[in-house]
């Protein structure tokens, strides 16, 4: 049987995350882009400077290169923003997912059989949380078994 996996768990965190991953790529793109521009056109005034014709070799190769690299930058560009929203679900995920799961557990009725048994699944981050989760709860329940041990004496 497949379990199906609902990636969204916290819709407007995950969201919000991957915005950001995707708003920084595209930031980073941007500038790789303009500072591309500025060689481009560094070397097309060189040309012009240098007293070459406008039909030279040289703005040709300039021109199918500038092309080349406009393609280049579109395919990279689009490629990172799919991988970094893939990635950037994926990352939010493993980190909405434990604190879901934990929210869930916290508002179930505590059980003594579900004391120490919180876990998260692995590959989640925050795994040290169920274990410091779990210590709570004993230390919890200790103390309330020595206050039931006191209440029973003074009886």
């Amino acid at each position: 049987m497949i379990k199906r996996k609902n990636i969204l768990i916290n819709p407007n965190f995950q969201i919000r995350f991957t915005g950001w991953m995707v708003g920084i790529a595209l930031t980073e793109v941007l500038v790789f882009y303009s500072s591309y521009l500025y060689f481009f056109k560094f070397y097309i005034d060189l040309g012009k400077k240098s007293g070459l014709n406008p039909n030279h070799i040289f703005f040709k190769f300039l021109s199918d290169q500038y092309r080349n690299m406009n393609y280049f930058f579109i395919s990279t560009a689009i490629f990172s923003v799919v991988l970094l929203v893939v990635v950037g679900l994926v990352l939010s995920h493993r980190i909405a997912g434990p604190i879901y799961r934990m929210c869930k557990h916290l508002n179930q009725p505590i059980k003594k059989e579900d004391i120490g048994n919180f876990k998260f699944r692995p590959g989640d981050y925050f795994l040290e949380l169920a274990s410091s989760y779990n210590n709570h709860l004993k230390n919890l329940l200790n103390i309330l078994n020595e206050n039931d041990k006191s209440f029973k004496k003074e009886k």
